[in-house]
């Protein structure tokens, strides 16, 4: 039982790598509305409400996966969005985002669309399972069968013996 425990606690106490800090970019420099007030920050902050707009009006579209937006308000006006979708669905989404940025933002230049092929599903075969999970499967089934073994020693144990 100690084992099955034991291996059940290293199994959720295992992390993957650490990641490399992430390199700073516009949300996390002006995303708090903490800071001092600038016409920067303010500006900054527009743009991060206007694409999270387009983000959410993108993402709801049918098979539209990994939407980011990024807008620049300054002039030249203009908008970049990334996004991971089939291309039989391209024309409908080029059609969306030319109408929702100007739309938010008051851009007269269309947006420029970046539309990768979804990544292919991962193959799940049913008997693949990590290590920590299958070693804790495996402590349990042993506890579970020294119990089971006990109680039939007990069960079927002679009246005369005192064990």
């Amino acid at each position: 039982m100690v084992m099955s425990l034991g291996a059940a606690m290293l199994s959720l106490a295992m992390q993957g790598p650490a990641r490399a800090p992430a390199s700073p970019d516009k949300a996390s420099l002006f995303g708090s509305a903490l800071l001092v007030p600038t016409p920067e920050g303010e500006r900054a902050r527009s743009e991060l409400a206007i694409a999270g707009e387009v983000e959410r009006v993108l993402a709801a579209m049918p098979s539209v996966r990994d939407v980011r937006a990024s807008i620049n308000l300054t002039a030249p006006c203009r908008a970049v969005i990334s996004l991971s979708a089939p291309a039989a669905v391209a024309p409908k989404i080029e059609a969306a985002a030319s109408a929702t940025v100007p739309a938010l933002s008051g851009c007269d230049t269309p947006p420029l669309l970046l539309v990768s092929s979804p990544a292919p599903l991962e193959d799940e075969r049913p008997g693949a399972l990590p290590w920590p999970l299958a070693l804790s499967l495996l402590s349990l089934g042993v506890c579970l069968g020294i119990i089971a073994e006990r109680l039939r020693l007990r069960a079927h144990r002679d009246p005369d013996d005192m064990r």
